[in-house]
């Protein structure tokens, strides 16, 4: 050990090891997507339960009502989103090498994009085509 390393402490061998101050965005986004996923899925369960009551109601109640409609697409684009933050995680954790890290990374974010903007897509036509 040289003279020179014994006098650096553990805080000045950390500084500018973090996560290049976008932990906290993420973490934000991932628990209110959580909460957002929460309430969601809580009202499609209640969905589920009354489609075994009457199945002619639930799917025109789903795919024609402007709301429900909404909020199914919106159920729909923040569980994708949700998946991918934490797709993002995982590669962050066990993918080593940068390149590809990043490459998965951008990857997943562009198919996700995608992804979204199809269903989206889709759920509209399918409500103008049956107006």
């Amino acid at each position: 050990m040289s003279k020179s390393e014994i006098y650096i402490t553990d805080l000045k061998k950390a500084i500018g090891l973090g996560t290049n101050h976008a932990g906290l965005h993420h973490w934000k986004w991932q628990r209110i997507s959580a909460v957002a996923l929460v309430i969601l899925f809580s009202w499609f369960i209640y969905l589920l339960l009354l489609f075994f009551n009457n199945h002619e109601y639930v799917i025109n109640n789903i795919l024609y009502a402007p709301f429900s409609l909404l909020f199914f697409a919106i159920l729909i684009n923040v569980s994708l989103y949700h998946g991918v933050l934490g797709f993002k995680v995982i590669c962050e954790d066990y993918i080593h090498n940068e390149f590809i890290k990043a490459t998965v990374v951008i990857l997943s974010y562009f198919i996700t994009l995608i992804t979204m903007a199809a269903i989206t897509f889709a759920l509209i036509l399918n409500f103008i085509v049956n107006l």
